[in-house]
């Protein structure tokens, strides 16, 4: 005998995050906005952004070894990064002390892309 039920019922607990994550999913399904980007370069410029809200930013080097925390190779992680930099989401900065060290910062149109995000989660509530 199978079960006929579609999918879980969730209860009515706070899943703000849940419920933020299903507002990216319809997004990203209806192309409502250009600006949504593939999962892993997602999690990448997530990366990248949290790193340089820190004042740690992420060198090239740095970058090239998350593989582990993002499941590619570095050869990847490294058409990621120019996939970012194409789509102007994020710009390298030579480092002013070693012209070899090179880091990876948010763009303009990054912020602009997590403000867009922003917009997609739940209201928050006092409880």
């Amino acid at each position: 005998m199978t079960d006929q039920q579609q999918g879980a019922t969730l209860a009515p607990v706070k899943l703000k995050y849940l419920d933020f994550l299903l507002a990216v999913h319809k997004a990203r399904q209806s192309h409502q906005k250009p600006l949504l980007i593939p999962p892993d370069e997602q999690r990448l410029l997530e990366i990248i952004a949290v790193r340089y809200a820190m004042h740690q930013p992420l060198s090239m080097m740095q970058a090239l070894e998350l593989r582990d925390e993002l499941f590619l190779s570095p050869s990847a992680v490294s058409r990621k990064i120019d996939n970012l930099r194409d789509a102007e989401l994020i710009h390298v900065v030579v480092d002013t002390v070693d012209r070899r060290v090179k880091f990876i910062e948010p763009a303009e149109n990054a912020l602009a892309y997590f403000e867009y995000l922003g917009t997609l989660m739940p209201a928050s509530t006092v409880g």
